[in-house]
């Protein structure tokens, strides 16, 4: 399971004992030198997660969908 960085505030209900309802590689944008990252998604509720691999336990960021 990928846990959440605890830099970003949100009002919404934690979700992370939600089932993932998709999961698998994607190409990922960096912000520095505009390179392409293969980076692990899970979508779990409204939230997209990500991280270097599967195996991760700490996501590298989220997004609210």
């Amino acid at each position: 399971m990928l846990a959440r960085p605890n830099n970003e505030d949100d009002d919404e209900d934690d979700d992370d004992g939600d089932a993932a309802i998709k999961e698998g590689y994607l190409m990922k944008q960096t912000w520095s030198f505009q390179r392409w990252r293969r980076r692990y998604f899970r979508l779990k509720g409204q939230k997209l997660y990500y991280a270097k691999d599967s195996k991760v336990c700490i996501a590298l960021g989220r997004t609210a969908l």
